[in-house]
């Protein structure tokens, strides 16, 4: 638990986001099929990530983890048979069975209580359809992953815009007999495509469609991920909200497909600038100056909401100090995440004193109304902890975090970041779980 003083002056800062937690999914994953040695350096400091290295680790791979620094290195013998605690990690049960099945590894992967009422099939049957050996619970997890996987090449098109299940397909095709081709009705974040060049895979990208050609992977040896710009997006809100202060996120992922919360945020009226553009290992990164800024309501397009799906907690806090009505619809998808999000910022932000009305796929918020602390349950859902800190450091009185724990799935280092930002908001650090 954690409390929050209201209404205090902000201090000018340099905010550097942890490394990109889709990213360094990813890269590990990657660097764990590799033949040789990869140094991984700014490597998520989300719980949800070390799940990812713990899976790998049990599966045979030799991992040694310093701080944000991870090594892999090439594995001599690999298990035959292993269970796979996932914990909260949907990234790590959705990825994780290709590379069972690709290395004919046989497994079952498991998760805690909010991960095991998450959406599985959708992952397990594209893979059946390559030719995966692999059954769910119900369409849950546990999922059993058997061996003697034969994978041929296909062509999925995608019934939802989810970047986990085309990675899970692209990851399958590395081991499939002829190429694997993955069709996508709205686009998603494109990381995987972009990691997957950087490891010396033949690829073919047409708009929404990507054919992915089997291979090996070569190792870049060293990678440096990007800051995360899901985590960033606290500290932006955090700039737009303050009367005074200029602050700047530095060295964060400017991925176009990650960064539709921007897009959408200007929209509203933010004042925002980005400098010192470059690219590492294939990826866009930058700085951005956020300047007190004063907000609209709009309605946020359709089309953006697959890359912005991370952010709409958020954006709904936004909502509630801007002038006029936001409304956000086609957002399902965020009943199945962690928790029932749509849920969670309805539920939370009228305890804020918010006009907030919940929609079977969304919600609409009348901003303008003076919010006010309150004791707050976040459903155990990091992503939620986060947005509603953002409301509470512009809310009268105090607010309990009552489950601020749960920022360690994604972002460990948020309090202690926040009270450089923030020192006079953040009452007692101690409190934290």
């Amino acid at each position: 638990m954690i409390e929050i003083k209201g209404l205090q002056n902000l201090v000018w800062n340099s905010y550097y986001p942890p490394g990109d937690k889709s990213i360094s999914h990813r890269v590990a994953i990657l660097g764990a099929l590799c033949n040789d040695f990869l140094e991984i350096t700014n490597f998520s400091q989300g719980k949800d990530c070390f799940t990812t290295i713990g899976c790998l680790q049990e599966i045979g791979i030799p991992i040694e983890v310093q701080g944000t620094t991870v090594k892999i290195y090439p594995w001599k013998k690999l298990k035959n048979k292993v269970y796979l605690d996932c914990g909260n990690s949907g990234t790590t049960a959705r990825l994780l069975p290709s590379i069972l099945g690709g290395l004919n590894i046989e497994g079952l992967l498991v998760g805690d209580s909010s991960l095991s009422q998450r959406p599985m099939e959708r992952v397990i049957t594209p893979l059946k359809k390559l030719g995966g050996l692999l059954e769910g619970t119900d369409g849950k997890l546990p999922i059993k992953v058997e061996r003697g996987w034969r994978l041929k090449g296909e062509r999925i098109e995608l019934q939802i815009p989810s970047a986990q299940i085309k990675t899970a397909i692209l990851l399958a095709g590395l081991f499939a007999q002829s190429p694997v081709t993955v069709k996508e009705g709205k686009i998603t974040r494109n990381h995987t495509e972009i990691i997957l060049k950087e490891f010396g895979i033949n690829l073919d990208v047409k708009e929404r469609e990507i054919t992915v050609y089997p291979g090996n992977l070569v190792s870049p040896m060293e990678y440096h991920v990007v800051g995360d710009f899901s985590s960033a997006a606290y500290f932006i809100a955090i700039g737009l909200l303050s009367k005074e202060e200029i602050i700047e996120i530095r060295d964060v992922g400017l991925n176009p497909t990650r960064t539709a919360f921007l897009e959408v945020i200007t929209k509203m009226g933010a004042k925002i600038q980005i400098i010192n553009e470059k690219v590492i290992h294939g990826e866009k990164m930058g700085d951005i100056k956020v300047f007190p800024s004063t907000l609209k309501g709009i309605e946020v397009p359709e089309d953006l909401i697959p890359n912005i799906i991370d952010e709409l907690p958020l954006l709904g806090v936004l909502a509630a100090f801007a002038q006029g009505t936001t409304k956000v619809i086609k957002a399902g998808e965020l009943r199945v995440k962690e928790s029932d999000r749509i849920k969670g910022i309805v539920e939370n932000l009228k305890k804020f004193g918010a006009n907030i009305m919940e929609l079977e796929d969304g919600f609409i918020v009348q901003g303008g109304n003076r919010l006010k602390g309150r004791d707050i349950y976040c459903h155990q859902d990091h992503r939620i902890v986060m947005a509603m800190t953002v409301a509470a450091i512009f809310s009268e009185g105090n607010t309990k975090i009552l489950d601020s724990q749960w920022v360690n799935i994604s972002n460990a280092p948020f309090f202690t970041e926040l009270k450089k930002i923030a020192p006079n908001s953040i009452i007692d650090l101690s409190l934290r779980d």
